[in-house]
């Protein structure tokens, strides 16, 4: 049997060899540890019950229990009452009394959770983007699906392997294999060796890139520098929601979710990578829950992602891409060097394929004053855009980029030769964001007192009615 590194792109398995790079075209090298915690993004759809064992399985297969958290954002249905976290507490011996949990659940201080009935969700990226409101000053973070489990320590596996990338801004990530097969992957398993990998990009049935079906690698050494990223296992340090949060505006995506994220990603200069082995085991025995569809609001996000890639159905004006803001394009590497980079071009609609050498692909550089944060789009943005989403919990964001020391740190540091950086988010209290919120529904009430001005009296009633029960509510 083959012990040489290889990668299955679909027809032959290819040798990996190691990159050439000259001193100047290396990755940024890691700032120096911090507390090594981990934020666990997990969001459910009425999955309560699977949830609950991905929690318990969580803490379970921790090395540091003490340094994981979770931030759960729950979609359940209104008519039974029961919940994830709830179900997690029973199950831990807590009893069924949730009042009683706060004292009486294990770990319940290490999870912050949000809730929103099943009617109101609107799909994976937007729950997804919910989970930064519950985001604290961990140092890593890692996204993964309600129905996960893990290997033993998988919290010092992830850590290894993330560092093992020598990148401070690269991330771990691969489709997790099948929960099933968790024993043919683990240590003396017949597929120890083995791990999938994105070798494939092709076209929805709405004309949108989407990574294909997962092929192999095997006998990896090192972490691979890849051509994707999967939303059931992503782990890196949490810099990345600063500079590439989810994006709330993308309701009723689902496939499609990970290839516009995945170019944002490396457009501000992050690089996906394939680990040496399994971390994280996928349960596909349940087909998953759907929510409350709106052809218009899909209609939009779609829109939207084609706008981000300048994709000829999107809006291609300036003022369109600067609007995306933090949601859109980085400055540090080209579209079009993105494109490049993975021998597919979603502009041309040449109906997808196998990515550009998927086993050995060259690391690109960027400038290292560029900030990760920096829009490729600008001038023409409207100045009442919000920059940065808020993160009500997250009192010491790490960037901006020091240019000068050649690490991220805490403080404000302006990089050389640039005129002006995007705002960076100086985390809000509760009190403060719910004034914001006021401020736009002020703006909305005159948007409508002025439109109703023009119009009959009833309608101006009518108007004013609906204002005073916003105000209420």
């Amino acid at each position: 049997m083959a012990t040489a590194p290889q990668v299955f792109d679909g027809v032959t398995w290819q040798e990996v060899t190691p990159p050439n790079l000259r001193p100047s075209e290396i990755p940024i090298k890691p700032a120096p540890a911090l507390d090594g915690s981990i934020f666990v993004n997990l969001a459910h759809l009425k999955d309560e019950a699977r949830c609950a064992q991905t929690i318990q399985r969580l803490f379970d297969n921790a090395e540091d229990k003490a340094s994981v958290f979770i931030g759960l954002v729950e979609h359940n249905e209104n008519n039974h009452g029961r919940d994830c976290l709830a179900m997690y507490c029973e199950n831990a011996g807590a009893g069924g009394d949730k009042n009683k949990h706060p004292k009486t659940c294990p770990r319940y201080s290490q999870i912050e959770s949000l809730a929103v009935f099943d009617l109101g969700a609107k799909g994976p990226t937007v729950s997804r983007a919910l989970g930064r409101k519950l985001l604290g000053n961990q140092e890593y973070c890692m996204q993964i699906d309600s129905h996960s489990d893990f290997v033993k320590n998988w919290d010092t596996v992830a850590k290894s392997e993330w560092k093992a990338t020598n990148n401070e801004y690269g991330v771990i990530s691969a489709k997790p294999a099948n929960v099933n097969e968790k024993a043919d992957y683990g240590v003396g398993g017949s597929k120890e060796a083995s791990v999938s990998r994105s070798c494939h990009v092709e076209f929805n049935n709405a004309r949108l890139p989407m990574f294909g079906d997962a092929t192999e690698a095997r006998n990896l050494k090192e972490p691979l520098l890849g051509h994707g990223w999967s939303a059931a296992f992503s782990f890196a340090k949490c810099h990345l929601e600063e500079a590439v949060p989810y994006d709330y505006f993308l309701p009723q995506i689902f496939q499609g979710e990970e290839f516009p994220r995945y170019a944002r990603m490396w457009t501000r200069g992050y690089d996906v990578y394939t680990p040496t082995r399994n971390i994280v085991f996928h349960d596909y025995s349940q087909p998953a829950a759907k929510w409350k569809d709106s052809q218009l609001q899909r209609k939009r996000a779609q829109k939207r992602i084609r706008t981000l890639l300048q994709m000829s159905e999107g809006d291609l004006t300036e003022k369109a891409c600067a609007n995306l803001n933090l949601y859109g394009l980085g400055k540090r590497r080209s579209l079009e060097d993105f494109y490049t980079f993975l021998g597919f071009d979603a502009r041309k609609h040449n109906g997808g394929g196998s990515v550009a050498d998927c086993a050995n692909q060259m690391w690109i550089p960027y400038p290292a004053s560029t900030s990760a944060l920096e829009n490729l789009y600008t001038d023409e943005a409207d100045s009442e855009m919000h920059i940065n989403p808020i993160m009500p919990l997250r009192t010491h964001p790490v960037l901006l980029f020091n240019a000068d020391a050649g690490h991220l740190t805490s403080k404000t540091v302006k990089p050389k030769g640039i005129h002006e950086l995007p705002r960076v988010h100086v985390p809000l209290t509760l009190a403060q964001e719910a004034h914001v919120a006021q401020e736009v529904l002020q703006k909305m009430e005159k948007q409508l007192v002025d439109r109703a001005e023009e119009s009959s009296a009833p309608v101006k009633m009518l108007v004013g009615l609906w204002v005073f029960g916003i105000a209420v509510w």
